[in-house]
Order: C-alpha cells, then structure tokens, then sequence
C-alpha cells in the first residue's frame, strides 16, 4: 500500500462519496472504487458499506481513517520541517574580496 493510498480513502471518508471524492482527486469514480476495492483486499477488511445511494464507513474504516489521517498529517509535518530546514542556513560565513589598490577586506558573520 502506498501513501497514495492513504489519501485517496481518506478523501473517500471524508466526503462519503466515490464522484466527489473523484473528483477533488481528479480520476474517475471508477478508478476510485477499484483501487478502494484494492486497499479493502490488501487489508482484508471492508472499509466502506456501499449502496447504490450512499456510503457509509464500516467500524474498521472508521479506525482506519484516524491511523490514516495520523499517518498523511505526520508526513506532511516532516516534509514541512524538510523544507524549512532547506531554506535556512546555519553556520559560519566568512567573505573575502578586492577593495581595489591590492586592499581586501574581510567579514566573519555567524549565521542560525
């Protein structure tokens, strides 16, 4: 199972609806459903009680969907410190350079 995954049922859960679902992530409700189909026989539990008018989520799914938006929440908050730490430098900076007539000056600037 992917992180892909994850996402995709908790769309489901979240709106109670293969088309919006589908639609928010930009597939088919077809597609949906078969890879909810997928993720329900890797688990080998039903997620979702579907009829021709609603869905609902099982005990299981409902269980599944808190560990899934733990899971999806966590990964965006490590991503979101990956790229914090990205952007910010830390250390020390030390610049030398020609002020013309052979002089030069230089900086030590400690940065974080």
């Amino acid at each position: 199972m992917h992180l892909d995954d994850l996402g995709l049922f908790l769309r489901v859960a979240q709106t109670l609806s293969l088309s919006e679902a589908a639609r928010q992530l930009d597939q088919t409700p077809s597609a949906v459903s078969a890879r909810l189909k997928r993720i329900e026989e890797e688990l080998g539990v039903r997620l979702v009680e579907r009829t021709t008018r609603s869905l609902r989520l099982t005990p299981e799914g409902e269980r599944f969907m808190q560990t899934c938006d733990t899971m999806t929440s966590a990964w965006t908050r490590g991503q979101n410190l990956l790229r914090q730490g990205a952007r910010s430098v830390e250390g020390r900076m030390h610049i030398a350079a020609p002020t013309g007539d052979a002089a030069s000056i230089t900086l030590d600037y400690e940065l974080g």
